[in-house]
């Protein structure tokens, strides 16, 4: 082991890593503060204060502690030889693994501990008058396992993310095991879907190059020295995710789940019209959030399919409006050679 305290550096002989403030798990912490404030916002009706109150020093501690178990895994990952690996991806999505285990473990383990939940957990596991499974769990659980296939993808990859199509994967068992109860969903949709997916496409590509005025990115060279069969199983896993996947597990989780769950806490029940523009404004801008950069695209790419869905009442609407957005840029990356959408 080498470890120098004056200069915040810790590893072996082989690999070493300097912990700076990004790497302290402060940011983390105070992301899980706004995080937890919101659940317990909304689910305020279902836990008991001040008791609940303790989940968020508990969580940070437990954060805290799980980033020192990141730098440590760190350590052994880039000391066993895979220094890319442990610095162009374990870094950073290593402290997404932590924050998301943190967030999402208390907002399930706490409903199940009866000194903070004021029902017990069967009690709150209400079944889908439709199916008689749990509602939640059919318009979530698709996006978890995408955005858990995403970070483990990213985890494991360095300059390159070659395990990119762990997101589809990871997502179509889950879509597999609910298919009954999203056939179920009303499938009526018209032109307009298709107009607001092309309207959404130029929006986004325009405000892209207004930002970012720089030349279109080409392939990444990692990709270009593969052989062709390479290339072609990453580009084919990337395109159905991006075409197929990514709208059906994200308008389920923000327009379908989200949107109606800030409007009323039986999300179900809740007809899209009802969701009043609090809804429409607070579940767009997490939508948007969770593009990174674009997020300025993000929240009016989310305004347009949540506007949508109010307008048709219908789920496939904005489905399909996300699918024909996404079919267009992968279109536009494979014919342009912009990568930079990729």
């Amino acid at each position: 082991m080498v470890v120098q305290p004056e200069h915040s550096r810790i590893g072996t002989t082989t690999f070493t890593a300097v912990i700076a403030p990004e790497c302290s798990g402060i940011e983390g912490a105070a992301l899980l503060v706004v995080f937890l404030i919101l659940w317990l916002f909304l689910f305020r009706k279902e836990v008991r204060f001040p008791q609940a109150l303790l989940l968020i020093p508990g969580g940070i501690a437990l954060l805290l502690f799980l980033n020192a178990v990141r730098i440590a895994v760190l350590i052994i990952i880039g000391n066993a030889g895979w220094r890319d690996i442990a610095t162009q991806g374990f870094h950073s999505q290593g402290g997404w693994i932590a924050f998301n285990t943190v967030a999402f473990g208390i907002s399930v383990g706490a409903r199940r501990i009866p000194w903070v939940a004021k029902r017990s957990f069967h009690e709150q596991l209400v079944p889908s008058s439709r199916t008689g499974r749990n509602a939640v769990s059919i318009y979530l659980l698709p996006f978890l396992a995408l955005l858990f296939g995403g970070m483990l993808a990213k985890a494991v990859s360095g300059k390159f993310e070659w395990f990119y199509g762990l997101r589809l994967l990871f997502t179509l068992p889950v879509l597999w095991l609910f298919r009954r109860d999203y056939l179920r969903l009303p499938r009526k949709w018209d032109w307009a879907a298709a107009a607001v997916g092309i309207a959404v496409f130029v929006m986004w590509v325009g405000i892209d190059r207004s930002i970012f005025p720089a030349p279109a990115a080409a392939q990444p060279l990692e990709l270009t020295n593969a052989s062709g069969a390479v290339q072609a199983v990453w580009i084919l896993m990337r395109a159905l995710t991006a075409i197929v996947v990514v709208p059906f597990a994200e308008e389920l989780a923000f327009r379908g789940y989200l949107m109606r769950r800030f409007a009323g806490e039986d999300f179900e029940s809740m007809p899209p019209r009802a969701a009043g523009w609090f809804a429409v404004l607070v579940s767009s801008a997490f939508f948007g959030l969770m593009h990174g950069s674009r997020w300025i695209a993000g929240i009016i790419a989310g305004l347009f399919y949540a506007i949508l869905y109010r307008r048709t009442g219908n789920l496939s609407s904005p489905i399909v409006s996300h699918f024909v957005t996404n079919l267009l840029l992968t279109i536009y990356v494979l014919v342009f050679n912009d990568w930079s959408f990729w």
